[in-house]
Order: structure tokens, then sequence, then C-alpha cells
């Protein structure tokens, strides 16, 4: 029986030391932080992710990582797991001032919605300004949406355009959707969607479906889990 626990207790997740974090260079690592240095609970996992999102969506439509015949790009699904009351709305909160407080240069008009009604909606925010961050409360429900039988085509195709959208952020011509008015129909330059979500483990985990994993929408998803127990900063 004690090997068996031996064994269980040594196949449970090691925390990553939050000095791997903090050391992290450039903005990254600055924003990092600022995130540690200033919030009421800590929590690393979610904060390096932020500081993530950040960067990937402001280097959006300017830089790009070539290799082989890929043509990589920033857009990043990133996905903040902790308890309820861990403070997972510290860094949405930050990220937000941030960006509507700089609003120009490559922070111009960077802000996204933060909820979406339908995948017409998402296309149409896109449209505006084809670069954006998603900063999405709750993101477990959003997940759950896409594949429930009672949620409309309008909310369940929300799922193939994400896929979409991670796949197409180098097309200078991505066709996002037709219409019988060819004045309706939107063509994308480039687009460039990051999402930094958050919710609980467990309403993550039974939101996530079977067929979301056989799609792909899972595997494109980066999940971070916080492994701290997120003390005070007093």
């Amino acid at each position: 029986n004690e090997e068996i626990e031996e064994k269980e207790a040594t196949s449970l997740p090691i925390p990553l030391p939050k000095e791997v974090f903090a050391n992290a260079p450039g903005f990254i690592g600055l924003f990092f932080n600022y995130l540690m240095d200033t919030a009421q609970k800590q929590l690393p996992e979610a904060f390096i992710a932020a500081a993530i999102a950040v960067m990937s969506a402001a280097t959006g439509q300017t830089y790009r990582f070539p290799y082989g015949q890929w043509d990589t790009r920033s857009n990043l699904y990133l996905i903040c797991l902790a308890g309820s009351g861990a403070g997972k709305d510290y860094a949405r909160t930050v990220i937000s001032k941030l960006i509507r407080q700089i609003d120009t240069g490559i922070m111009r008009g960077m802000l996204g919605p933060s909820k979406f009604a339908s995948d017409a909606g998402m296309l149409s925010s896109l449209d505006i300004q084809s670069r954006q961050i998603w900063l999405m409360d709750e993101f477990s429900k959003f997940l759950g949406s896409l594949s429930s039988n009672k949620s409309g085509s309008h909310i369940t195709n929300i799922a193939e355009l994400l896929l979409e959208l991670f796949s197409e952020s180098a097309n200078p011509a991505y066709n996002a959707k037709a219409y019988a008015e060819a004045k309706k129909s939107i063509t994308l330059n480039q687009p460039h969607a990051v999402i930094y979500g958050t919710t609980t483990p467990d309403d993550c985990w039974q939101s996530l479906t079977l067929d979301q994993v056989k799609d792909g929408l899972a595997g494109r998803l980066l999940f971070f889990e916080d492994q701290y127990s997120a003390p005070r900063n007093d």
C-alpha cells in the first residue's frame, strides 16, 4: 500500500518554481512580476499566461515565426484554471486597464469583447479590428455552450470558427463567411485573435467534450492550472 501511495504522490504535477516565471526576459517578466507584486492573491500560472497573452496580441500581424513550410503566428488561446475566490479576475482587470490607458500604436483597438452571442458577432468584431485579445471569464460556460444540444447553430458554429481563426492567422484574405448578399460577406487580413480565459478546473474538465478533443479545439487551448495556495500579499 505504501508503494502504491508513493507512486500516486510522485505522479502529481510538480509546480514550476516561481523564479522560472519571474526571470522571464523582457515584457513578459516585467508584467508577471508586476502582477505578483500587486495582487492580493498570487497566481503564478495565471499571471505568466496573462503576460504571454498580452505579448501574443501585441505582436500579432507584426512578427511571424517561419518554420519550414509553416508561417506560425502568435495567436494563442490561453485558459487559466484556479479555484473559486482565488483571484482569477485580477489579471484580466489589469490587462483591460493597460490596453485602455495606452490605446495607441500596437495597442489601439486591441481589447475585444468578453462575450459573444454568435459566430457572426465574432467575425464582425474582427472586421472592425482584426487583431484582438478576448478576456473571457467563466470560460467553461462558453466552452460548454459550443457543444450543447440546447445551443443554436449561431453558437455551435463558433467552435469551427475558432479552429479556422487559429489556422488562418497568416492568410491575407481569409473569407470568413459567405452570405447571399455579397456586401455582407467578410474578408479578414491575417485575423489575429488571442483568448485569455479563466475558469475553475472542475468546471473546465466537465465542459470539455470528446468531440472537442477529436476535432482539435481542445488541442489548441493552452491550460495553465494553479498549483499554489495563492497566498495573500499583505
